[in-house]
């Protein structure tokens, strides 16, 4: 049994005024990873309410001890990436333009206060909820992308390298890593 309850942002907003919500998910401290606690604090409501993403907050003790975004995107396998024909099928790749479609994990971020093994454990909640969605629509595809340094920790809990993104002028490569369900 996990230490916390699960809610989504999107209850949050059609219970509570926005700025009270708003006032909340500022709360949240997370000064290992500063991109984790921005997101949270400044667009997961503007995610949320465009239904660009999903964002679902771990509450502990009244307070949010981690959260996680989930959505779907389309994934572009480039070219010149060899995988075979077995995870190809699998991934339902077009082979017209190389795309899959995935659930993307786009945030998972815990604070500072929260438990050692709690990124775990929000990834297993995450994990729970796609693999319903994946019963309700299919898509079999889950999609994490990371830094270098925790390309061991997916690979921990299921996930495998997939290829690194081309750089553009805003964003840095970054490794995208699936993992079937």
């Amino acid at each position: 049994m996990r230490p916390f309850h699960t809610v989504s942002l999107k209850n949050f907003l059609n219970e509570f005024e926005e700025e009270d919500v708003s006032k909340r998910l500022k709360q949240f401290i997370c000064t290992r990873d500063l991109d984790r606690e921005e997101f949270l604090h400044n667009k997961a409501i503007a995610f949320e309410k465009k239904s660009m993403a999903r964002t679902y907050l771990a509450i502990m003790d009244g307070t949010i001890a981690g959260y996680y975004t989930l959505s779907i995107r389309c994934l572009r396998v480039p070219d010149d990436q060899t995988i075979s024909k077995s995870l190809s099928k699998k991934m339902n790749i077009d082979p017209n333009n190389n795309v899959a479609q995935s659930y993307l994990l786009g945030q998972l971020g815990r604070a500072d206060y929260s438990y050692k093994g709690m990124g775990a454990d929000l990834l297993g909640d995450a994990m729970d909820i796609i693999k319903q969605a994946n019963e309700m629509v299919g898509c079999r595809v889950v999609r994490v992308d990371c830094l270098d340094e925790l390309i061991p920790y997916y690979e921990q809990h299921g996930f495998r390298f997939l290829c690194v993104t081309d750089p553009t002028d805003d964003k840095p490569p970054i490794n995208q890593m699936i993992q079937i369900i």
